[in-house]
Formats: structure tokens, sequence, C-alpha cells
């Protein structure tokens, strides 16, 4: 069952540090995902205290890292003290 979307609802309002504008800001609350079967289920993992009832779907965010993987360094066992 791969995630097909994210499940997502409002969760108050904070700064935005350059504009200093009120900007929404938004939770991720569980996933919908397509069954076996063909159909599609939803999986909501918890609810917000202020929760207005609606959800929005989004599809799942890609997460790539960018950063380089540092080799292993290899210890000998003559070095290690113990």
């Amino acid at each position: 069952m791969a995630v097909k979307y994210e499940i997502i609802t409002k969760n108050g309002t904070y700064k935005d540090k350059t504009t200093g504008e009120d900007k929404q800001s938004w939770l991720k609350v569980g996933v919908l995902v397509d069954t076996k079967n063909g159909g599609q289920a939803i999986k909501i993992d918890y609810l917000p205290p202020q929760f207005d009832g609606w959800f929005q779907l989004r599809e799942p965010k890609q997460v790539a890292s960018t950063a380089p993987v540092a080799p292993k360094a290899s210890i000998d066992d003559d070095t290690v003290p113990f």
C-alpha cells in the first residue's frame, strides 16, 4: 500500500520572518492509500485541538538527500585501546 496522498489540516497561524505576514500553519494528520482491491483507504493518526472539520489532500513530498555521504572510517583492531 503506497501512500497516494498526505492528509493535512490547518493548525493555527504564524508570523512570516521575512514579511511579517500572518501565515497559515498546516499539519499532516494522516494518509490516503490505494488498496489491493482497487479502492482507497484513509488512515487518520490524530486531529489537532483547533480542527475545523476540513482536510486537504496533497501529493507526498519526496524526501531527497542532497548531502554527500561521508565514507566510513576503517579502524584497525590494533588501534582500539581495549
